[in-house]
């Protein structure tokens, strides 16, 4: 779970974004350790973990590069699903913004 002193920081975002420009692959080592250590039943927690993950598809957008092609889609669609599962509404909302500006 995500405590306030183990949130991933500005400058951490900043660095994170930079190295998916030179290592893609990357993504999958970053969404596993931002999806393992958050609380789904934390909402703000939940919404700052799909933030995250947002600005790391939208940084492949922007390069105008498609995700790897071992991205590791069972996994996140099993956090999808997870989070789905929970029937909140702000949760759903944000699912389906962060699939709507990915896709």
């Amino acid at each position: 779970m995500l405590q306030n002193s183990q949130r991933i920081t500005h400058p951490l975002q900043i660095a994170t974004q930079a190295m998916l420009h030179c290592e893609p692959c990357l993504i999958n080592y970053f969404n596993r350790i931002i999806l393992s250590r958050t609380s789904l039943y934390n909402l703000n927690q939940v919404l700052a973990t799909f933030a995250k993950i947002q600005t790391w598809f939208c940084e492949f957008k922007e390069i105008n590069r498609p995700l790897p092609s071992n991205f590791d889609m069972h996994y996140f669609c099993s956090a999808i699903d997870a989070i789905l599962s929970t029937d909140h509404h702000q949760l759903l909302q944000r699912v389906i913004q962060l699939l709507y500006d990915v896709i």
